[in-house]
This record gives structure tokens, sequence and C-alpha cells, in this order.
């Protein structure tokens, strides 16, 4: 039995053990049939009664804080074959990465699916495309909000890197901030591109100099480089898929 359980009233038993049995038959945070999301049951004793009485405490399973431009939370691993299983297993240790490789081979949807993962783990997530970004940190009234967002969060996707028009002003107020503070702090960071190192490098070079371009992409190299080759599901029909 649990331990003073015996000391409830008759009502708060019952309602114990309606909520408990929530609890045990719990199919995650996002399907929750509590009457409070993400509060299980608990006996707690008032401290000015004295008396031991039903309470609730945070089951541990809610949703960390998430900015993503997409709906995460419909990202499932849908796209199993053993070559991408691998990439997922190593990405889903939550150390960060760069993940480059044509279009359409589910670089974004394998970021999202990570995002859902690690967001039902609680952690905060900030996930966009680095265009958005970009035109974000443009506008000054929402410039720090936007940057404090990014630097503060548990776990920071960006999304089709180098795919934005990359200018001098881009590459030293939006990325070389953003990733230095990233990569130098040691938080986790992931990075997909189109591009692979070599021709992003000469992207930020054209914007800026090779020194510049050098430096920026070191700090992406210790993320760790996965090329990102898969089906192109963009190109095959529903069925497929399945």
């Amino acid at each position: 039995m649990i331990e003073n359980y015996d000391k409830l009233t008759e009502l708060d038993k019952l309602i114990y053990k309606s909520q408990i049995e929530i609890c045990e038959d719990c199919k995650g945070i996002d399907k929750c049939k509590q009457d409070t999301v993400g509060i299980s049951p608990i006996i707690a004793r008032n401290y000015i009664t004295g008396k031991w009485e039903l309470a609730g405490k945070n089951c541990g399973k809610q949703r960390g804080k998430c900015y993503s431009h997409l709906n995460i939370k419909s990202y499932d691993d849908i796209y199993n074959n053993p070559h991408r299983d691998k990439m997922v297993k190593f990405l889903l240790k939550c150390k960060g990465g760069f993940i480059h490789g044509e279009g359409g081979h589910g670089k974004t949807y394998t970021l999202g699916y990570l995002a859902n993962v690690f967001n039902k783990k609680g952690k905060s997530i900030y996930m966009d495309l680095a265009n958005n970004i970009s035109n974000a940190i443009k506008n000054f009234d929402i410039k720090e909000q936007v940057l404090n967002d990014i630097y503060n969060a548990d776990i920071f996707i960006l999304d089709d890197f180098g795919g934005e028009k990359l200018t001098e002003f881009i590459v030293y107020n939006v990325w070389i901030p953003i990733l230095k503070n990233r990569i130098d702090n040691g938080k986790t960071t992931y990075v997909s591109s189109n591009y692979n190192l070599n021709i992003l490098a000469n992207r930020i070079e054209s914007a800026t100099d090779k020194i510049t371009a050098t430096i920026l992409m070191d700090r992406i190299k210790t993320l760790g480089v996965i090329n990102f080759k898969d089906r192109n599901y963009r190109m095959i029909s529903k069925e497929e898929k399945k």
C-alpha cells in the first residue's frame, strides 16, 4: 500500500486511485488525461492542519519551451532504413552536428524529429530556417530577444544554413556571434545545409574574406560532420514512404 494512503479521506482515496491509474497508463505528456496536464498525484502532509491530504506534483514529462518554424509534435521517425537509423542514433546523443546533403533527403524532417524527442524530455528548443533568423536579426526591435532566445535554448537547430543570401552584414552580425556563442560554450547545436563544408566556406569567403570563412567553418567542424545520404523523399510516392 502507498505510504499514508490510509490517512486520506474516502473521497481523496477515490480521486488518488483514479489519477494513479491514469498515470500508470501514461502515453506521454501530449496525451495526458489528467484534469491538470502533467500533474501526478501525491500524498502530502498539510503542515498547518497536520493532516495527510491529496496533492499533486509535476510528473517530469512536460515539454520544454519551444520555438520552431515546424510543428515538431507531428514529427515521428517514419523513414526507417539501416543507414539513416545509424545517423539518427548518432544525432540523438544530443552532442550536435553539421548535417549536409542534397535537398529532399530528409535533413529537415530528421531535425524536426530530433527536436520533438528532446522537447518531450523537457529540453528547450529553438529551431528555425537560416533565412528567417537573418531577417529577424535585421529587425532592431526584436534582434536582442531573438539572440537571447537562441543563446539560452538547450538545443539550437539551424536549418538550411547557406540557403539565405550571405552578406558581410549577415555573417558578422548573425552567424559569427550566434555560432561562436553556442559552440564556444559547448551548447548543443545542430546545423543543416545543402552545401558541404568546402562550398559553404567559399560562399562565406565571397561575402567576407578567407580568414573569416576559415574561422567560422573550423568552429562548425567541431560539431561533427555528417553527409546525409538517403533516398530523395520528395520524389517518391506516399505508398513508397510506408
